[in-house]
């Protein structure tokens, strides 16, 4: 069997015995490990490797171990960390697959520390653009089409007009605010107060 890659979106312990993963292959699954003292270790942003069985509903994840741990390289931007974590889990429905999502939560996660405010923005603005969320606001918006439409990298590289910035904030804002679940979102109340610092 082979082993996957997934990034710890949310935990619900002691709630419940499980986490939410942003699996590189199956997208957002719910999950479990049979070790409930390794689960404990596990905490939102960690990268892990494992084989995935399928159960009723919920994954058990078979011989999991930590790749990557956020928390050295995020101590002074956790929260743009944690709004793209909780963006991903409440703007991804259960098993939907995209693996440019998948590299956008991992490169936030090894180089957020690194992020301007405007790359901040695009990056939001990319994962709205990626899952096709919205993108009628964006017409006669070309150049940043044309930007959103850039590799990740690349495009983080552009100078963003501060029109075009704007409008991207504004985007995101109405983006959030018309999610169904907004209610429950912990983070995202910061976003829309402050902007995306």
């Amino acid at each position: 069997m082979q082993q996957h890659r997934g990034i710890v979106l949310k935990r619900y312990l002691p709630k419940k015995q499980k986490i939410s993963i942003l699996d590189d292959r199956l997208g957002r699954i719910e999950a479990s490990i049979r070790d409930k003292r390794l689960l404990e270790t596990f905490w939102p942003g960690m990268e892990l490797m494992y084989v995935p069985t399928m159960g009723i509903g919920v994954y058990t994840l078979e011989q999991p171990f930590l790749v990557a741990a956020p928390f050295s390289s995020a101590q002074q931007d956790i929260h743009f960390l944690h709004h793209i974590l909780e963006l991903s889990y409440y703007f991804l429905e259960l098993h939907d697959v995209t693996d440019q999502i998948f590299l956008l939560v991992q490169f936030v996660c090894l180089h957020n520390d690194s992020l301007s405010y405007e790359q901040k923005s695009m990056i939001i603005g990319k994962f709205l653009w990626q899952l096709r969320h919205d993108i009628e606001m964006l017409q006669g918006q070309e150049m940043l089409q044309r930007l959103l439409a850039l590799p990740l990298e690349s495009m983080l590289k552009e100078t963003v007009d501060p029109r075009a910035h704007a409008y991207i904030v504004s985007w995101m804002r109405r983006a959030i605010l018309g999610h169904p679940q907004r209610a429950y979102f912990k983070t995202i109340s910061f976003i829309l107060e402050t902007g995306v610092t």
